[in-house]
Order: C-alpha cells, then sequence, then structure tokens
C-alpha cells in the first residue's frame, strides 16, 4: 500500500474459500434419489424430517472426506412419504 508518507509492506495473506453445500432432489423408481454436490475432503451430513415445524432431523447419510461430487444417493424409506425435507451441512 503506497500513501502520501510512505509505504508499508505486509506478509503474504491465506485466503481460503468455502463454497456451500447444495442438493439436489429427483425421483427414482419412487424412490428420492439425492444429488449432493461439495467440496472434496469435507464431511457432510444429510437428515431429514417428515416436517418443517418441529426439530425432528434424522440422519439418513454422512459424508466422511467426500472423494466425488457430485455424490448420488438414494432414501430408501422415503418412497411412499407424504412429505420428507431433506438438508445438509458440512462439518
Amino acid at each position: 500500500m503506497t500513501k502520501s508518507a510512505g509505504s508499508v509492506t505486509s506478509s503474504n495473506a491465506f485466503l481460503m474459500v468455502i463454497v456451500p453445500p447444495t442438493m439436489a432432489l429427483k425421483l427414482l423408481a419412487g424412490y428420492p434419489l439425492l444429488k449432493l454436490n461439495g467440496m472434496l475432503s469435507n464431511n457432510f451430513t444429510v437428515p431429514y424430517s417428515p416436517d418443517l415445524i418441529g426439530s425432528n432431523w434424522i440422519t439418513l447419510q454422512i459424508f466422511s472426506n467426500l472423494l466425488t461430487s457430485p455424490s448420488l444417493f438414494l432414501d430408501p424409506a422415503g418412497s411412499g412419504q407424504p412429505a420428507r425435507f431433506y438438508r445438509v451441512w458440512m462439518q
């Protein structure tokens, strides 16, 4: 940085950009098929809930050290459910 009084040099900085995970949903033979897009080598948890009112979230899938993105996986108990909500978070 240069100002009228002179210049100052600072040390190098490290910048890490964290891309939030995303998830898409479609049906495959009546079963929810989820597609997780996330940063490789990170850990993710995907829970589901039958409603958005309470805090009744149940872990469906845990990804430790994500090796491929996107990752596809089925919700085997999701077929025929009146409602099913999913979320993902990076740990």
